[in-house]
């Protein structure tokens, strides 16, 4: 059997080796140099924006009561906008009834834990009696960071009975990479990406089309307020609305992702400070601060990464099991 053991293990291990040339690493002169220049790089970009009062975190003054404001926006909470709010249109259609998929013995109590904080987050509420709708809600265990075991669980509504009834279904209107990557502009000296916390859920269901997305769990019939993940007319909904409302400040969103390049300091300042109040204030939408980054001067963008150099593409991450 082949092994292959680092030289750390050795000692502890009680191995030696004799007669054997080794050859350790030697420091690279080139990477030192090029280590210097990159903290030397940093350092005088820190400088730079320190002048201006942004902090660490890449935040200046202007933005920090609009970001206070929207990270105090309760988790129930929903887009102020009446257009926002979610049509299931099924025409004529009888209503869809599918049983539930039997889920794992392993996983039936995480289930019910996590419909739990659906309801605490007013997400769900309890289905009227008669009602004539059901779809099969899907369980899986979500793979960690690292790639080993997780106890948390990725649980979803299996939207293909409905998606197969609904009519008029619009096309996703999502804009191509390449629309996104040009609206950007060549001449990028800041970059700040923003993502909405819990995306779908963000936004109303009409009330008359709640039923539609009923599901049964703990014994119970329980049905969505919010949207849920597993519509396909969802991507065209949220895209549209986020296009219109954001369109006009020259942004081109890409669902919950959002990216503001500018060329200057004062003109980022300016740029996202427009995109955070009309998030923020004008259509209430949550942002997901960790996955926020401010005031950088390179960025991932849809599998691209954009440096004030250019675009190249990144590669992707593996899948793990």
């Amino acid at each position: 059997m082949e092994v292959i053991l680092g030289l750390n293990l050795f000692e502890p291990l009680g191995y030696q080796l004799r007669n054997i040339p080794i050859l350790l690493p030697t420091v690279n002169s080139d990477s030192t140099e090029r280590k210097k220049e990159t903290q030397e790089v940093a350092k005088n970009i820190n400088a730079e924006l320190m002048e201006y009062g942004i902090n660490e975190e890449g935040i200046p003054e202007e933005w920090k009561k609009i970001l206070k404001d929207n990270m105090e926006l309760p988790i129930s909470s929903t887009c102020l906008l009446p257009e926002s709010e979610l049509s299931i249109n099924t025409g004529d259609n009888k209503p869809v009834w599918i049983h539930q998929y039997p889920i794992p013995y392993g996983l039936q109590d995480k289930v019910e834990k996590r419909v739990e904080e659906w309801k605490n987050n007013g997400w769900i509420t309890l289905a009227p009696s008669n009602c004539q709708w059901n779809l099969p809600l899907l369980a899986a265990p979500k793979a960690s960071a690292d790639g080993g075991p997780s106890e948390d669980i990725r649980l979803c509504l299996d939207g293909r009975g409905l998606n197969a009834v609904i009519i008029d279904q619009p096309d996703s209107n999502l804009p191509s990479i390449r629309e996104v990557l040009d609206r950007l502009g060549s001449n990028i000296k800041w970059i700040t990406t923003l993502d909405l916390a819990d995306n779908y859920h963000q936004f109303k269901i009409k009330e008359e089309d709640c039923v539609k997305t009923a599901f049964m769990s703990g014994g119970r019939h329980w049905m969505f307020k919010v949207a849920p993940f597993g519509l396909r007319i969802l991507t065209g909904h949220v895209q549209r609305l986020m296009e219109k409302h954001l369109g006009p400040t020259g942004k081109v969103p890409f669902q919950d992702d959002i990216a503001i390049a500018s060329s200057d300091i004062e003109s980022h300042i300016r740029d996202v400070k427009e995109v955070l109040e009309i998030l923020t204030y004008k259509m209430g939408l949550r942002l997901r601060m960790k996955k926020c980054k401010f005031f950088k001067t390179e960025a991932r963008i849809l599998g691209h990464k954009i440096t004030r150099t250019g675009i190249e593409m990144t590669q992707p991450k593996s899948n793990q099991s």
